[in-house]
Order: structure tokens, then C-alpha cells, then sequence
């Protein structure tokens, strides 16, 4: 029996042991941020300067750009990526300011115009700070008198898609959500380890490696990252049974390498129902969908966030209008 248990706790100790040491591999790759690439946008001089004070007192500066030519029939609340700014709204709304829609957008704190809270450094792994600059804008869309009757859609970028699926399932006035580039914590740590695995297992091993093993590691390696930057992280897969309340539409790049489309497809399966839709766009990379493919860019678009929008308004006309 004696042998029995010291069998029992050598095994546990190698497998402890092991966690760490795949651990101690894992952070680097986990904390470091990758090297973006993000296009800078010009500052649009008709917008409306925009400031608000979040809930835990920090200072986030924005824009409001109007709707072209005519009044406003919906609001949509856009969130940057990382490294961007409240200028890029102009560029990805486009058609959506054509088709009749304002356009809000606030810089998250430390980047762009909003001010860096002390000892915090963001980085691609979205955390409780973002989604507090988040809620502080939709409360703020919410508190506009000129928007009070209109509907209400969030539209996010990259990590501003992650925060923005939160928020939405997080406040009931949303209509509807759209995201380009949109991931998760744990589903991109997972994706990116299965692909480095080789780096750090013989092959012969791989056969032998459960899914529900790797998860593990991989869930002590983002406690242990929380824990060295005192943060916790967004932790979308809680908020997937509230999403199913919405239109959700996802947007994908074919050749995007930093969030694989494999991942995007995983979240809108997760999310599930008949109003949850991935467009995988041909020849996009990562956040250039409408590069790629600007005029159907657009008009998708308007097309979706025309749902929201009362019956009255003509939504085959919007679109014809976005593309235009």
C-alpha cells in the first residue's frame, strides 16, 4: 500500500513539475505584445471632441462623428484595437456615416488621447481596466439626450472586439455587435500553443498530450500572468449564453496569422443560434478586411446594423447609399 502512494505522489510531483517548467516557457510568449503594425488615421476636423471620467476616475478622450447629411437613426459606440485610436471610427464607419448612423469612439486608457493611469501598461490580453472604460461609454452613449430613443450597436476592433462582446453582453441597451479581428484569451493562448508545441515537445509525445492536460497549463500560465501584473483578464466564454440575445456578426481575415480565422469560427459556434454570423473576408489580414474588400465592407455593414433600426427606415436604401 506504502508503494502504492509514493507511486501516486512521485507522479504528481513530475506532473506538477512538469506544468511548471511548460509554464515558465509559456509566460514570455504570453506577456510579450506582438509587433502590430497599426495603420494611423487623420484627425477629422468635423468631428466632436469628446471626454468622459470613468467609474474608477480616469480621463478617456474621443470623438463623436455624425451621421452625413441627415439625422441620425442609430449610434453605433466603436472600440479601437490596440495601439489605434478614436481617429480609425472615421475610416471602419464610413459607410456607416453615410447610411445614417452617429459614430461615437473613445481612446481606452494608455493609448491614444486618454490619460495613463500609474503602474499600468496595456497590452493585447484585455483586462478589468478596458472593460471599465467600456461600460463608462456606454453609459455615457446612453446618457446623450440626442440618442436617448435611438437604437444602440457596439462595433470593436481586434481587442477593442473582445471588450466590446463583454460589454454587449454586459448592457441590455445594445442591439447589436459587431466585431473584426475577434478572439479570446483562452482560445488564442490555445491556438498559438498547439502551434508551438513542437518547439518544446518531441513528437513521439504529441499522441500522448490531452487536450484537457494542455488547458491546465495553459490556465495556470494566465493566473500566473494576472498575478505578475496585478490585473485579471476579460474572460469572454462567461458571457456567451447572454450574447445569444443579439445579432452577432464576426469578421474574419482569410490570411490573418495573429487571430486565425479557426478561432473567430470557435467563438460564433460557441455563441450559437440563428443570429450569430462569422464572414470570413478573401485576402483580408489581420484587421484589413476592409482593405480587402471595401465597398461589400460597407454595405454588410449598414446591412447589419439596419436591423436594429425601426421598420420604417429603408434598409436596401441605406445600403445603396454606404456603397455609393
Amino acid at each position: 500500500m506504502n508503494w502504492v502512494l509514493l507511486a501516486i505522489a512521485a507522479i504528481v510531483i513530475a506532473d506538477l513539475a512538469v506544468r511548471i517548467f511548460y509554464v515558465r516557457l509559456i509566460l514570455p510568449q504570453f506577456d510579450a505584445k506582438p509587433p502590430f503594425n497599426v495603420q494611423r488615421h487623420p484627425v477629422d476636423s468635423l468631428a466632436e471632441p469628446a471626454a468622459l471620467i470613468t467609474r474608477d476616475g480616469v480621463l478617456l478622450r474621443g470623438a463623436v462623428h455624425r451621421a452625413v447629411d441627415q439625422p441620425a437613426r442609430g449610434v453605433v459606440l466603436f472600440f479601437p484595437e490596440l495601439d489605434g485610436d478614436h481617429w480609425s471610427a472615421a475610416n471602419y464607419c464610413e459607410g456607416l456615416l453615410a447610411a445614417g448612423f452617429d459614430v461615437a469612439s473613445f481612446d481606452f486608457r494608455g493609448q491614444g488621447e486618454s490619460d495613463t493611469p500609474i503602474g499600468y501598461t496595456p497590452n493585447h490580453w484585455p483586462t478589468q481596466h478596458e472593460l471599465v472604460d467600456a461600460a463608462s461609454a456606454l453609459q455615457w452613449v446612453s446618457e446623450q439626450p440626442e440618442w436617448r430613443d435611438l437604437p444602440l450597436g457596439v462595433f470593436g476592433i481586434s481587442r477593442g472586439s473582445v471588450v466590446g462582446l463583454v460589454a454587449s453582453a454586459d448592457c441590455p441597451q445594445v442591439q447589436a455587435y459587431c466585431g473584426e479581428g475577434t478572439y479570446t484569451v483562452d482560445r488564442l493562448l490555445e491556438h498559438f500553443a498547439l502551434r508551438w508545441a513542437q518547439l518544446y515537445l518531441p513528437l513521439w509525445a504529441f499522441p500522448y498530450l490531452p487536450l484537457w492536460h494542455l488547458r491546465v497549463t495553459l490556465r495556470l500560465a494566465r493566473w500566473t500572468s494576472e498575478w505578475r501584473r496585478h490585473v485579471r483578464y476579460a474572460i469572454v466564454e462567461k458571457r456567451f449564453a447572454a450574447l445569444r440575445r443579439l445579432p452577432v456578426l464576426l469578421i474574419a481575415g482569410e490570411r490573418d496569422t495573429y487571430v486565425n480565422p479557426t478561432v473567430t469560427k470557435s467563438i460564433v459556434d460557441a455563441i450559437g443560434g440563428r443570429q450569430s454570423t462569422l464572414w470570413e473576408v478573401p485576402g483580408a489580414k489581420h484587421n484589413q478586411a476592409r482593405e480587402a474588400v471595401g465597398a461589400q465592407y460597407d454595405a454588410r455593414l449598414v446591412e447589419f446594423f439596419s436591423r436594429m433600426c425601426p421598420a420604417s427606415v429603408g434598409t436596401e436604401e441605406a445600403v445603396l447609399v454606404a456603397v455609393k
